[in-house]
């Protein structure tokens, strides 16, 4: 019988997030999720950053892919939004063995840092 806990694991620790650029997380071991996931996702910066956070599947720790199926993409967290303080975004795993996560700021801020807690379910 297995029993389920909840997690929390930082996979992004005040990296450094500059003007049209794309930053990444730590890669996580999740085969064991359970299907619940969240992020709290904190943005530190002078000006008020836009910015996109989306997950990326491997099946070996270092080929990643953007997850798609016959509709598109999927993998999408938090999509051109502004924000300058934590938010807590709760959403829908993709099934993999590992996952990390995509933070892009689209061109509006001044420089600052990101930092990604990512909060699930595993059965243990």
């Amino acid at each position: 019988m297995s029993r389920s806990q909840v997690t929390y694991t930082t996979l992004m620790a005040a990296n450094a997030i500059t003007k049209n650029t794309t930053e990444y997380s730590d890669s996580y071991d999740f085969h064991g999720c359970a299907g619940d996931a969240a992020l709290i996702i904190t943005i530190t910066s002078s000006g008020s950053p836009t910015f996109t956070v989306s997950q990326q599947c491997s099946s070996n720790g270092s080929d990643w892919y953007d997850p798609v199926n016959e509709a598109g993409a999927l993998g999408g967290i938090w999509t051109d939004h502004v924000k300058t303080a934590a938010v807590y975004v709760v959403f829908t795993p993709v099934m993999a063995h590992f996952i990390r996560f995509t933070v892009t700021e689209t061109g509006t801020a001044a420089d600052g840092t990101v930092s990604i807690i990512l909060i699930s379910r595993l059965e243990v």
